[in-house]
């Protein structure tokens, strides 16, 4: 058996069509292709994820032989220094990306509020489909399953690698947290400015600064999250394993709970005009998706 028909083999026996293997390699279909059926050979670099991601030798791969002289490599996805840091690098720029995506979606709230009538409406959904479309673009980007195995597999690294990355990631900890510590502190300044607005008699418009606030705020909060979880998937993998399982079984109640929030304060707005509070159901809805979620893994434990 030579190497098309293995890598052809063992594509199946993952359950994996050429498209998404092709995904996770960061190639074309094409390519994948031409590979099984002989036509071609992938890199070096590209046989060492393949490696990784089927858990065979090199040398399985690039001799000839029967499917049967298989031999299994650790079962852990060997992550070099390079790798890390390509990883990290791709998940801080997505955080940033996600945050804007979030940020326009928040924000697109204080247009009904300064804005009475049909054009807060066109703006508050012009800026809303900015934001989704941010998102959605993000959603399809085919770089994304290109870290798919090390987020999903219990790791290995060169020895001492661990002890280099935390020393190295305790000054971005420090950044974070401190933009974490910004976010909360923007949070409990719009309600200041909610009850000074409400004090003063200045008009329900002006509570539209509130979403504009909080949009920088659950940006700044997205964008230290995601980062810190980058490092919590190399420094404390096989907690993230564990919790990327729960996660999975979890994912269906944010799916279902958040488009449902959207049409009802979209119903609770053009039906009965309140915008204003209507938007309190998505800090609601998120709350209790939350706590639910938490009793469900709570249940399991």
């Amino acid at each position: 058996m030579d190497f098309s028909e293995k890598l052809r083999t063992l594509r199946k026996q993952h359950g994996l069509s050429q498209e998404e293997l092709a995904h996770r390699l960061g190639v074309s279909r094409q390519a994948v292709s031409k590979w099984e059926n002989g036509q071609g050979f992938p890199d070096t670099d590209k046989l060492l994820v393949l490696s990784n991601m089927f858990a065979v030798s090199l040398d399985y791969l690039l001799k000839n032989g029967d499917v049967g002289e298989t031999v299994h490599t650790d079962s852990r996805y060997f992550v070099s220094p390079d790798l890390a840091g390509e990883y990290f690098a791709f998940k801080k720029k997505r955080g940033y990306q996600i945050a804007i995506g979030v940020a326009l979606l928040v924000f697109s709230l204080s247009f009904t509020l300064f804005f009475s009538g049909p054009l807060g409406v066109v703006l508050f959904l012009l800026v809303a489909a900015l934001g989704l479309a941010v998102l959605v673009m993000l959603a399809f980007q085919p770089d994304r399953m290109r870290f798919f195995e090390l987020e999903r597999r219990p790791l290995a690294f060169d020895p001492g690698f661990l002890q280099r990355f935390q020393d190295d990631f305790a000054a971005e900890q420090r950044r974070c947290g401190l933009k974490i510590a910004l976010a909360v502190f923007l949070i409990i300044l719009s309600f200041t400015l909610a009850f000074i607005i409400d004090e003063g008699g200045y008009g329900d418009q002006y509570l539209g600064v509130m979403p504009m606030v909080w949009a920088l705020a659950v940006g700044l909060i997205i964008a230290a999250g995601t980062t810190i979880g980058a490092g919590h998937v190399i420094l404390n993998n096989p907690d993230h394993v564990e919790e990327v399982e729960e996660e999975e079984r979890q994912s269906w109640i944010y799916a279902a709970t958040m488009p449902l929030s959207g049409v009802l304060y979209l119903a609770l707005g053009f039906i009965w005009n309140a915008w204003h509070p209507g938007w309190l159901v998505f800090p609601l809805t998120a709350i209790l998706s939350y706590a639910y979620s938490a009793w469900q893994s709570a249940r399991r434990s």
